[in-house]
Order: structure tokens, then C-alpha cells, then sequence
């Protein structure tokens, strides 16, 4: 799971980041356009848990970088 941009490749302040996450068994790709990295954008953190759910695994580990925004994504993605 990583956040990416349209232009740039890490985007800037009000860009509308991209939220992107990668099966690396069956190579299949999930991405969301999103408000704000981290946490804030709810309705995006609910796609991407809906993405997860769609790839069918009973338990799964997360792979990212330890960007403070991916890894609260990713908390918010658990449950946690």
C-alpha cells in the first residue's frame, strides 16, 4: 500500500493523492483518489478495505513505507 500522485510521483498539499494497493500473488491492482493522505478521507479508507475484502484472504500482512500518513491508512484499515 502506497500513496502516489497523478503528475508527480509524491503528490503536494490539495493534490487529490491516489491511495494504491497490490495483491503480489495474483498481481492485481486497487487504486482510490482521496481528499488528504492519512486517515482524514473516511469514505476512502472504506473503499480500500472494500478492495482488501474483494481479494478473498482470511488474514493478509501489510507492506508500505513508514510514511506517518500510509501507516495511519493502514491502522485505520485494521481497525485499529
Amino acid at each position: 500500500m502506497d500513496h502516489m500522485g497523478l503528475i508527480k510521483r509524491e503528490p503536494e498539499e490539495c493534490e487529490n493523492p491516489i491511495i494504491l494497493i497490490a495483491d503480489r500473488k495474483t498481481k492485481v491492482k486497487y487504486s482510490n483518489v482521496i481528499k488528504n493522505k492519512g486517515n482524514q478521507d473516511q469514505s476512502a479508507l472504506r473503499r480500500v478495505a472494500l478492495d482488501i475484502a474483494k481479494m478473498g484472504y482470511g488474514h493478509f500482512v501489510f507492506e508500505s513505507d513508514q510514511e506517518p500518513a500510509i501507516l495511519s491508512s493502514e491502522e485505520e484499515c485494521r481497525g485499529e
